[in-house]
């Protein structure tokens, strides 16, 4: 079930509730892939977006899910009741300030929350609960009259440690505080 509404003719809120049921697939205890239950996945999703002043543009998205394995091998306690993957709640959220003084120039912040995941199918490991903070500019400019752009961003602003699940079991190193900066031009 969803509803779209449009709260000016900038400006919209998105919102949904779902249920879908599949079945679940993974590794089991002898690392062969298999059907090891259902997969039920209950929830909300929310989004805000579009410019609330001429301005000040906002991108907000908020997923509240459900995770819930079903079947014999949970029963059994071989498989755990959340998915791999399985999440509670990942928020998403931006802002992007062109202030009107400097026409040439945007700002921008961006945070992300997850929920703890969860990292092997018996429950036993998952990755606590992130959230990060990016920081960055945009300069609007012209070269030899193309269209340019000069974009710089600080991502994991508070330099924040952990791991990013890549698959069941599977990790890599979240990216520490970075800076990344990149021209575009058009031709």
């Amino acid at each position: 079930l969803g509803l779209r509404w449009r709260i000016t003719d900038d400006l919209n809120l998105i919102a949904g509730v779902f249920q879908l049921t599949s079945p679940y697939f993974s590794l089991d205890e002898a690392d062969v892939f298999r059907e090891l239950g259902q997969l039920r996945n209950r929830g909300i999703e929310v989004s805000l977006s579009g410019s609330l002043t001429p301005a000040l543009a906002v991108n907000i998205g908020a997923l509240l899910l459900d995770p819930a394995v079903r079947g014999p091998a949970v029963d059994q306690g071989l498989v755990g009741p959340r998915a791999v993957f399985g999440i509670a709640r990942n928020v998403e959220a931006a802002l992007d300030w062109r202030p009107p003084f400097l026409q040439e120039f945007s700002f921008d912040v961006a945070f992300s929350h997850r929920s703890p995941e969860m990292a092997t199918v018996n429950n036993r490991v998952e990755i606590p609960t992130r959230n990060l903070v990016a920081l960055g500019a945009r300069h609007f400019f012209k070269i030899d009259e193309k269209e340019a752009l000069l974009r710089v961003q600080i991502e994991n602003l508070f330099d924040k440690q952990g791991f990013e699940l890549i698959d069941e079991n599977a990790f890599q190193l979240l990216w520490p505080r970075r800076i990344l900066a990149y021209l575009t031009i058009d031709f």
